[in-house]
């Protein structure tokens, strides 16, 4: 069982990807503010307690996607993120990638590609640091 965070403005796309992780077995808790999703991950994280994935849309109030997964790195808060948007835009996703983000995926996402994804994700938790020089 793994601890995910999910942080998602939808509600009906917050319940769908909640079923479909509990399901599988993960314990979920929801957020829908990229501010307070920070002040979770640093009280979880400081604290000694298990969180195994940040699952985050990346267009959120107070701090978007992309400030969180910035902010993260910053505070050395090493959890793997995957993001969520609604585009294709290949500029938005190699900036996702090149701040560490573990993939970025297109909204909605299918049970089982998010599933595989989550795996994927904590499976090799120091894998998700992309090298930017690649670029």
């Amino acid at each position: 069982m793994r601890h995910v965070l999910l942080v998602d403005t939808d509600p009906e796309h917050s319940a769908s990807l909640v079923e479909t992780l509990e399901r599988a077995g993960h314990s979920v808790d929801v957020l829908d503010d990229g501010l307070k999703a920070f002040g979770y991950i640093r009280y979880v994280v400081t604290r000694g307690r298990p969180l195994d994935l940040v699952l985050a849309d990346i267009a959120l109030p107070q701090l978007s996607g992309l400030a969180l997964l910035e902010r993260l790195k910053d505070a050395r808060l090493n959890v793997p993120v995957i993001l969520m948007s609604p585009s294709e835009d290949e500029a938005e996703q190699i900036a996702a990638l090149r701040r560490g983000c573990a993939d970025i995926v297109r909204k909605p996402v299918g049970d089982k590609h998010l599933l595989r994804l989550v795996d994927k994700a904590v499976s090799a938790p120091n894998s998700f640091y992309f090298d930017s020089t690649q670029f």
